[in-house]
């Protein structure tokens, strides 16, 4: 069903499903699948037009390539969430029947950018009716299977690979579009955020419990990018916590050498971090004046593993006082890091970064340091195959 000239130019509405991380927001949002250039939301502007001309139809040479690029980001997945995304077995197999069943099909969308021996990306959209229960206006255009070679290539290739097959969907009478995207997919998020897209619901998951876990109320619900930005910021520091409190206070304030840097003074640097980052995080600059982010790397006097810890504790909490008040309708507001303008999204992502890189610092010392003592924070050695069977 070829939809009218008319309503190629229309608003229709962009949904997007993320799935991943224990929980997956949806993203529905206003946009325009419209054939003309202004239609398009103001990030796919010179250097996704560039990256469009490059795409091009799905053919059964681009399987084998699209499956390779399919199994990094299952691979990912496992990463993030280990029985949720555990690939099977014959997952590549599967996959490559399946990938030649869809380019087949009348009903699908499929897209490539790059040769077959080097695919940069690829997309495959699905035109279906909308269950019975929604009237969306139309057609329903769902983009599950959608991989980019690597993270930096989501603002273009991702980008123009989106566009392509969301105008040749509505070609095919598609008013509205659904794209899945792991929690854990930050940059694929980001592209689509700049897209136009924001979250519709969530979806949650977990491992059937025979013997029910008590339940615990906690203070962050991670139905959001924030809300999840902030549970992984406790999962962070939860680490540290667990691998600190595994030395002694003198190993504590122990260097392994003149050049390297003791678990005092990682703490001291990341509570320095989150204090200037996070005050007033929305309307003043992350450096603040008053920091002097030498001295975070010396031991002066007074600095205890008592005091060090309460500016620890300090700097956590002045975090989550700057993200409680923010929702996903503030990821395109902008703040300043040393004169640098980012949107809090890439804010949030670069501590994000940062605190994990330190925190892998401290984790790595602290196991030194305790020896034969240590307990471990992850799978312990010999047991990876009772825990691939699933968690007990």
């Amino acid at each position: 069903m070829k939809a009218p000239r008319e309503a190629r130019t229309a608003p229709t509405e962009v949904t997007l499903r993320e799935m991943g991380d224990g929980y997956a927001p949806e993203i529905r949002a206003s946009g325009c699948l419209g054939l003309r250039a202004d239609d398009w939301p103001t990030y796919a502007s010179d250097t996704v037009g560039a990256m469009s001309g490059d795409v091009r139809p799905a053919s059964i040479h681009d399987v084998a390539a699209m499956v390779r690029l399919s199994a990094a980001k299952r691979r990912a997945g496992a990463e993030a969430l280990p029985v949720f995304w555990r690939p099977a077995s014959d997952a590549d197999e599967r996959q490559s029947s399946w990938f030649e069943n869809l380019l087949g099909r009348d009903d699908v969308v499929a897209r490539v950018v790059g040769a077959s021996e080097d695919l940069r990306g690829f997309a495959i959209g699905t035109v279906h009716r909308a269950p019975p229960v929604y009237d969306p206006g139309g057609a329903t255009c769902t983009i599950d299977d959608f991989c980019v070679a690597s993270d930096g290539l989501w603002p273009t290739v991702g980008a123009g690979l989106l566009r392509a097959v969301a105008l040749a969907a509505h070609g095919l009478g598609a008013v509205q579009t659904v794209v899945v995207a792991a929690v854990h997919d930050a940059h694929k998020t980001m592209m689509l955020r700049r897209a136009g897209l924001s979250p519709a619901s969530t979806w949650f998951t977990g491992p059937i419990e025979v013997e029910p876990a008590p339940v615990t109320v906690t203070s962050i619900a991670p139905v959001s990018y924030v809300a999840h930005a902030a549970a992984m910021f406790v999962t962070i520091r939860r680490r540290a916590d667990r691998a600190l409190a595994q030395v002694s206070d003198a190993d504590f304030l122990r260097a392994l050498d003149p050049e390297s840097n003791s678990l005092a003074l990682v703490v001291k640097h990341i509570a320095g971090n989150l204090r200037s980052r996070w005050t007033d995080f929305l309307t003043t600059d992350g450096e603040k004046p008053n920091r002097r982010r030498d001295r975070e790397f010396t031991l002066e006097e007074g600095d205890d593993r008592a005091s060090l810890m309460r500016a620890w504790e300090s700097g956590w909490a002045t975090l989550h006082d700057a993200l409680r008040p923010l929702s996903d309708r503030d990821l395109d507001r902008h703040v300043t890091i040393r004169g640098e303008s980012l949107s809090v999204f890439e804010a949030i992502e670069r501590q994000k970064e940062h605190y994990t890189y330190h925190v892998g610092q401290i984790v790595f010392l602290a196991k030194h340091l305790a020896g034969r003592t240590w307990t471990t924070l992850s799978i312990p050695r010999g047991q990876s195959e009772t825990y691939r069977r699933g968690p007990r």
